[in-house]
């Protein structure tokens, strides 16, 4: 499976680069809404962003993630996604966040913008 992933990886079209490792989104067919299958490096960590007036649903699917959440450039939370299909959710009335997979494989996750 790991294989398989780094192939999905290394062919993306969509990768977005931050400290010398990337993610790579895979648009999902959704007619009212974006989904996005995420294939993340292995211990990638995102930049702290918000979501433009979006509300982001997110699932885990393979590895573990860790989720920092931010107000006015100050931690104010931190979760831990280690379960199988764990969700969470984030906006920007909640905050800009940061996601990372603490995994040393390729994680997977799902995402909904609405």
């Amino acid at each position: 499976m790991n294989n398989i992933l780094k192939n999905v990886m290394k062919y993306s079209k969509n990768k977005v680069y931050h400290n010398g490792s990337y993610y790579s989104k895979i648009r999902l067919p959704s007619k009212h809404n974006k989904k996005y299958l995420i294939l993340w490096e292995p211990n990638h960590t995102t930049n702290i962003h918000g979501h433009d007036g979006k509300n982001c649903v997110f699932m885990k699917v393979r590895g573990d993630f860790t989720d920092k959440v931010y107000k006015n450039d100050v931690l104010v939370r931190e979760n831990n996604y280690d379960l199988l299909l764990h969700m969470g959710e984030i906006n920007d009335t909640i905050g800009k966040h940061s996601l990372k997979n603490l995994s040393d494989e390729i994680g997977v996750s799902i995402h909904i913008y609405y």
